[in-house]
Order: C-alpha cells, then structure tokens, then sequence
C-alpha cells in the first residue's frame, strides 16, 4: 500500500514548476497566478505582485466554474 509521501512524490512528478521569472512572462501574456501560501507564509516570503490569493482549504471551490463561490476568472475546464 502506497504511503501518503508516495503518493505526493508520485503526483510532484507530473508538476511543472516555474522559476520567477517564467511566471512573471506568464502574467504579462494573461495567465493567473493563484498564491495558496498561507498567511504566514507570506509575511515571510513576501507578497507576489499580481497574484490571486486564495486559501488552499477553498482551491477548488474557487477554481470549479460550477461553483456558486467561484472566482470570475474560473469560467472553464482551462483554469
């Protein structure tokens, strides 16, 4: 039976992680950065400018077009 740390290395191996620098590009080309860092975490590290800041425990909820409690950017499979 697979462990919980196999299962997250399994699923961060089909991740595609972005340097800074490919995620600011993106934004410029119109892509949403959603920051799901916590409070805390982002006093520590600092804000991202232009990010979307919503709380990992709602991801979905916010993400899902379905959703009564969607963000406005979340209006299809492509979010």
């Amino acid at each position: 039976m697979a462990t919980i740390d196999d299962m997250l290395e399994a699923a961060r191996r089909n991740l595609v992680r972005l340097t800074p620098e490919h995620a600011f590009v993106e934004q410029l080309g119109g892509a949403v950065l959603v920051d799901t860092r916590t409070l805390d975490q982002r006093r520590r590290g600092g804000e991202v400018p232009n990010a979307l800041v919503i709380d990992r425990n709602v991801l979905e909820w916010r993400l899902d077009p379905t959703s009564p409690d969607r963000i406005p950017q979340a209006t299809g499979d492509a979010v």
